[in-house]
């Protein structure tokens, strides 16, 4: 009788030493699930949420991170690299309407981070008739970093939009707007004709001249000396010859 109960509670605990292994794939399952989520964060979950603000959690030096951009008007995306091993950094693309500008703009923004990134490369997407709007035209829409102007390379246009690519060598304050007309406004100056200024000398001669021509009439129309005595000369003689 004991033996068959010991047979029985053998048997039960050989059956029983499987229900361990399940836990051994949980864990595997939430190994990867971590991976993929680090993954995730560190490379991609940029160019699938299109935040402005991009964490990283582990970037190794010279690893790409490709941010895609919704804020921000006009700005589409935002690629660059790790210039070093960045723990728990971070990208922040966000408008910034204080940076000083005097021209007609399609945005104006800053870019800063946590950790050491490379340089910049952002596309731009910009439709056209906005920009007639504003009065600028294709061409004439530059990206400047603080003083200094970057010109756009045009990629394509397509279904009324325009897409520009640049590359600049750091972050900071941006503005994508208008292009000063400097040239247009010299040509408009030359062309409009200046007085001529008359030499000295001549405007002198010319003066001296009409001061002339008239006292020349006068003297013509005066009788001279000798006239004008033989005239009182007769006339006495008249008056003379009345009274004798």
């Amino acid at each position: 009788m004991v033996s068959k109960k010991r047979g029985r509670v053998n048997r039960s605990q050989s059956k029983a030493v499987p229900l361990h292994k399940p836990d051994i794939w949980v864990v595997l399952s939430v190994a990867l699930l971590l991976i993929g989520l680090t993954v995730l964060t560190t490379v991609g979950s940029s160019s699938l949420t299109g935040n402005t603000i991009q964490s990283v959690g582990y970037l190794n030096k010279g690893s790409s991170l490709h941010l895609a951009v919704q804020d921000v008007p006009g700005l589409e995306t935002v690629f660059t690299h790790a210039d070093e091993i960045i723990k728990y950094g971070k990208i922040i693309v966000e408008v910034d309407e204080s940076i000083p500008f005097d021209r007609a703009y399609v945005s104006k923004f800053k870019v800063s981070s946590e950790g050491k990134f490379g340089p910049l490369q952002f596309t731009f997407k910009v439709k056209e008739q906005d920009l007639n709007d504003q009065g600028i035209s294709r061409y004439d829409l530059r990206l400047y970093h603080s003083v200094k102007e970057y010109s756009l390379q045009l990629l394509k246009v397509n279904h009324g939009y325009i897409y520009y690519v640049v590359t600049v060598p750091s972050m900071g304050n941006f503005v994508l707007g208008r292009v000063e007309a400097v040239v247009e406004e010299k040509k408009a100056e030359e062309t409009v004709q200046k007085p001529v200024a008359v030499p000295e000398q001549e405007s002198t001669e010319a003066v001296e001249k009409e001061a002339l021509e008239p006292l020349v009439g006068r003297v013509a129309e005066m009788p001279s000396e000798p006239e004008q005595k033989s005239i009182w000369t007769r006339i006495t003689n008249f008056f003379k010859n009345w009274f004798n």
